[in-house]
């Protein structure tokens, strides 16, 4: 069902989304001209939803081709799609750059989540290689979004859309406990039962998506052969995976987009 409403002042289209929420619970989208209005939107929404409210970053095709990307960015878009693969209940205002850039399918999103509970028998050491595979940096504290640490009989991660990072205490080769704590104070926020753990990478690196990435690339780029080698290295070696993201295309048979990652019941938006 389609519904227009006229008349609406840039003031007035938040609080109208918000009543909308209450009258269809769920998941929304919304879809704006440009970056600065879907913040002056999200900014605004806050004040009329308990809903967590995000904003997709708006990336220029061009800058595809620098290799210096913006880690905040990364972070902002795997909130979102965590968010809602998750089902969450959660609003996300989107540029319309953002809304048709091309995404891993929801399921390969969801392919590689992990669930952490307590008192289940777990390997570290796989915990670990997962959380690599799935694109998280090992450091020797989990101090930002996407990375994670071991030390002995604990395991700390702070995934992307977390508001802490967890950590999973381990006796032998099972789950002792998990709880959030603050990343400055390391102070315990909540005890857990149980947490998942999305991806912190937006491109999935199983074989079939990396041979069919290779192929595309080796194609795409067969007259470039410095850039084709420097992107062949970058999916062979698992090196600067992020700036693989302008080329999600080659990877995927069919591509996902924001809209497929809404769970049901859900409604869009369009400013």
């Amino acid at each position: 069902m389609v519904t227009n409403y006229t008349g609406i002042t840039d003031n007035q289209l938040a609080p109208v989304a918000a009543r909308l929420l209450k009258t269809r619970p769920g998941q929304a989208l919304i879809i704006c001209p440009s970056l600065t209005r879907a913040r002056r939107i999200a900014s605004d929404l806050v004040f009329f939803t308990d809903q967590k409210v995000f904003v997709l970053p708006e990336t220029d095709p061009v800058a595809f081709r620098f290799e210096a990307k913006s880690r905040a960015d990364l972070t902002d878009m795997l909130s979102a799609l965590s968010a809602l693969a998750g089902g969450e209940k959660a609003v996300v205002v989107a540029p319309v750059l953002a809304a048709l850039r091309k995404l891993a399918p929801r399921d390969v999103f969801l392919r590689d989540v992990i669930t952490v509970k307590a008192g289940e028998r777990l390997f570290r050491e796989d915990l670990a290689a997962r959380l690599v595979r799935m694109g998280y940096e090992r450091s020797h504290a989990a101090e930002g979004f996407g990375q994670f640490a071991v030390r002995g009989d604990i395991v700390d991660i702070f995934a992307p859309g977390s508001d802490h990072p967890v950590r999973v205490e381990f006796f032998d080769d099972e789950v002792d406990s998990i709880r959030s704590y603050d990343a400055l104070t390391q102070r315990s926020v909540e005890n857990l039962e149980e947490f998942t753990v999305f991806p912190a990478e937006l491109i999935g690196r199983g074989e079939e998506e990396n041979r069919r990435g290779l192929k595309a690339i080796s194609a795409a780029y067969r007259g470039l052969p410095a850039r084709r080698d420097y992107l062949i290295e970058c999916v062979e070696e698992g090196v600067n995976t992020q700036y693989l993201e302008g080329f999600a295309g080659y990877f995927y048979e069919q591509p996902g987009l924001i809209f497929d990652y809404l769970a049901d019941p859900s409604f869009i938006m369009a400013d």
